[in-house]
């Protein structure tokens, strides 16, 4: 079956989240599961705080496919899933869509100052990825341009400043 392409972009935004609780969607696969290990994770996932505020916390069931959480409870989720694993390299591919502007603001500051951690982002809004340190423009599957937030708009005949300049 072929699913049209805002159905499939939509589709793979979506984080996958398992019957059972929170604490068991983070350290799903992992061989040990320290509780500070967990923690940590759901704080540099800014999850933490709505987690705290649940009455079985890290406990409680996210139900079938995480159906008990928002969709921005589930993204912060399943990222705190990743990190509980220390990666070196983290790939995000449209992670912030369900994100209040805010909250995104913050797991970027947060992730940004995990220690040995390299970030790609994969994005369409250009705030997601203007306090990077490189900044690759694609079109018709090609660079076209490359630089930070600051170097691509002095180019006013360039890909991203037009991107910037039509809204985000």
């Amino acid at each position: 079956m072929v699913l049209p392409w805002d159905r499939w972009r939509w589709f793979a935004q979506d984080p996958v989240l398992f019957a059972g609780t929170i604490k068991d969607n983070i350290t799903y696969g992992l061989i040990s599961k320290s509780n500070e290990q967990v923690t940590e994770a759901a704080r540099n996932a800014k999850a933490e705080n709505f987690i705290s505020d649940l009455e079985q916390g890290y406990d409680t069931n996210v139900g079938d496919s995480g159906a008990q959480m928002g969709a921005g409870q589930k993204q912060r989720i399943a990222l705190a899933r990743a990190l509980a694993r220390k990666p070196k390299l983290l790939i995000l591919d449209e992670a912030s869509s369900c994100l209040d502007v805010e909250t995104e603001h913050e797991i970027q500051q947060s992730v940004q100052n995990i220690p040995g951690l390299s970030v790609l982002i994969i994005a369409h809004r250009l705030r997601t990825v203007r306090d990077a340190d490189q900044i690759l423009v694609l079109d018709g599957g090609r660079v076209v341009e490359r630089g930070n937030h600051t170097e691509l708009v002095k180019n006013k005949e360039g890909a991203y400043y037009k991107l910037l300049k039509n809204g985000d």
